[in-house]
């Protein structure tokens, strides 16, 4: 007769590292520029879709900021005098829905394109599932006062419907708005983490991405 009796175990062990780090963009091409607020239009925070296929933590992001103040001498005094604010969103059928991160970059500390600034959220110990999240662009600039700061997408050449800005105080895909489809200009740095588990089944559980400790309880069957 077959006997199957319950193992146990428990150990404490260290913080593990990640075992894979990478980049996420779908931005190629020509640089566009994007005004947050926009002045004419009222847009506000403009939206990169970005998708992950396992358990992966947001490391940070890396924004390309466009600099005003070059292309006429009305830009000076209200741009680069504003803070960013660079949020992460989940996924609601398709397009953000609530803000799960956010970090403020202030005035005087962000970079002009080419160079891209990196924003950090590691701190927001930030894990998706698989699926989809956002990561978009806004900043303090008073759009009454027309004070704005910039963001950089691609052309339209090869679009990937990933896209959003909100417009009259809801999402839409920049290509329904304006009939072109662009990828904004941001860097998704994230780290996959094939040990984080959360309640393989009401018997199992392994969870050691807070690096304390891990139970791990099985079943095995006694030979006859």
């Amino acid at each position: 007769e077959d006997v199957c009796f319950l193992m146990t175990s428990e150990r404490c062990c260290y913080e593990l590292p990640f075992t894979d780090c990478y980049s996420q963009s779908w931005d190629e091409g020509t640089a566009y520029w994007w005004k947050a607020p926009h002045d004419a239009y009222g847009i506000i925070d403009y939206a990169q879709r970005f998708t992950v296929t396992g358990v992966e933590t947001l490391q940070s992001v890396d924004i390309d900021v466009y600099d005003f103040t070059g292309s006429s001498s009305q830009n000076a005094g209200i741009v680069g005098n504003d803070d960013l604010i660079i949020s992460v969103w989940d996924d609601n059928a398709g397009y953000p829905g609530s803000v799960i991160a956010q970090e403020t970059v202030p005035a005087g500390t962000y970079v002009y394109h080419p160079a891209y600034t990196n924003v950090d959220f590691s701190s927001h110990n930030l894990v998706l599932g698989s699926g989809d999240f956002y990561v978009s662009f806004n900043s303090t600039g008073d759009l009454g006062a027309g004070d704005f700061e910039g963001t950089l997408s691609d052309d339209e050449t090869d679009g990937h419907g990933r896209s959003y800005c909100i417009y009259g105080g809801d999402w839409w895909t920049i290509g329904d708005l304006f009939g072109i489809d662009v990828d904004m200009k941001y860097t998704a740095n994230l780290c996959d983490d094939p040990f984080f588990e959360c309640e393989l089944a009401s018997t199992t559980r392994v969870r050691s991405i807070t690096g304390l400790c891990r139970m791990l309880t099985a079943t095995s069957p006694m030979p006859s």
